[in-house]
């Protein structure tokens, strides 16, 4: 997690026109109203007209200690409030990150109905969460030992699988199923690839010398590892991956 000065204090989503709210996050040491906030916000969109937003370009504005980082994407504004202190290109890629993901997880049809409460988008909060945060907070203990027993079943009844585990969208793991040979290597190569700060990931393989090890995603903010000494296709195109693949995503999906 980022501490201190550079902690992003505020996260907000919201209708450009309306200044209708469907997230607001206020951190710990921040003391503002998010309603208030979103008003101020959006008038000052307002008065900077067109010149400050547009094609999901990110702006920056600095006022005293805090700064402002915009984004507008589908006629929806994704600002981060954070010090000034804070990086650019780390806001750039949170605010993308989130903007990516919220834009998948709700229809159009559903960002447009204005009957549709603030309650409704709940369900994201701790996706941004993890986002500006860094931590995993929407697994809770009785589902990762679900997913743990999963992928302990799943691995002990097929051997071309060496090992398998559950990633968030972030790069954390969140359960695992790896042999300790493999564990050090993987998370290295978790590490890497997540470090480069690439949104929008799906698919990934990589084949070497002995080894196979595909991630794929599997639902809005988590992968499925795993780890094979045979040729990956012939386990991803398996009958019986895919129902496992399926059980996995509607663990993850579950409340």
């Amino acid at each position: 997690m980022n501490s201190g000065e550079e902690l992003i204090k505020a996260f907000l989503i919201f209708e450009k026109k309306s200044g209708r709210p469907y997230i607001h996050r206020i951190y710990p040491g921040f003391n503002a109203d998010p309603f208030l906030l979103i008003g101020f916000l959006n008038a000052m969109i307002k008065f900077a007209k067109e010149a400050m937003l547009g094609k999901k370009a990110i702006k920056l504005i600095d006022m005293q200690d805090l700064r402002f980082a915009f984004m507008e994407s589908n006629k929806i504004i994704f600002t981060a409030v954070s010090s000034n202190l804070n990086s650019p290109l780390d806001l750039e890629f949170k605010i993308k990150t989130i903007e990516s993901l919220f834009l998948e997880t709700f229809s159009k049809e559903e960002l447009s109905d204005a009957t549709l409460s603030i309650e409704h988008y709940n369900p994201f909060t701790p996706i941004v969460d993890e986002i500006i945060q860094g931590e995993v907070k929407y697994v809770k203990d009785n589902k990762v030992e679900n997913l743990k027993s999963q992928l302990d079943e799943y691995k002990e009844k097929n051997d071309n699988i060496l090992g398998l585990a559950i990633i968030s969208f972030t790069g954390i793991v969140i359960v695992n199923s790896l042999q300790p040979k493999h564990y050090d290597l993987i998370s290295k190569l978790i590490n890497n690839l997540f470090s480069t700060q690439i949104s929008g990931i799906r698919r990934f393989n990589l084949e070497l010398t002995k080894l196979h090890v595909y991630i794929e995603l599997i639902s809005i903010d988590s992968y499925l590892l795993y780890v094979t000494d045979k040729q990956y296709l012939k386990c991803i195109e398996d009958e019986n991956f895919s129902n496992f693949k399926n059980k996995i995503s509607k663990i993850l999906k579950q409340g």
